[in-house]
């Protein structure tokens, strides 16, 4: 998989390639599960792994050594939506992580403070669902106004 130029540059990108076959050993399921948030210091990989969980790595060094993976919810991960504050021009550093769980089918919500040694919020209930659908379309956006906004 190659990630878009926005996001990271033709180098980075080759070792994120490398980085990731490394730290995450081929566990990303899917397509649309695995997300790059480029921040000022670091590149950060969300995705939904082997056990169901959602995780992200990290990188300090444009890709060259990778984190061992961080577990933002266990098991059950679904759908996955990524959204930056700095893609809505703020610079607050949250990365807004919303996941759907197919057992229960609800929506949960996290953030991950980037300018706060990548503190993980409380997980919040979002959306008390019926029926989760594979493939479906999960998204999250912050407005430039700070309003979170998450489409299931």
């Amino acid at each position: 998989m190659s990630f878009h130029k926005s996001f990271v540059d033709a180098a980075a990108n080759d070792r994120l390639q490398i980085g990731l076959a490394a730290g995450v050993s081929g566990n990303i399921q899917g397509c649309g599960t695995n997300y790059v948030v480029k921040t000022a210091s670091a590149i950060y990989v969300f995705y939904i792994d082997g056990q169901s969980d959602v995780a992200y790595v990290k990188s300090t060094n444009d890709g060259s050594i990778w984190s061992a993976p961080v577990i933002v919810r266990t098991g059950s991960g679904l759908q996955l939506a990524v959204w930056y504050d700095g893609w809505s021009g703020l610079a607050t550093g949250l990365i807004h992580v919303a996941m759907v769980d197919f057992g229960t089918d609800d929506t949960h919500y996290r953030t991950v403070d980037t300018a706060s040694s990548d503190a993980l919020s409380t997980a919040t209930v979002i959306l008390l669902g019926a029926t989760a659908v594979v493939n479906g379309h999960l998204s999250i956006t912050r407005t430039r106004g700070g309003n979170v906004l998450c489409k299931t």
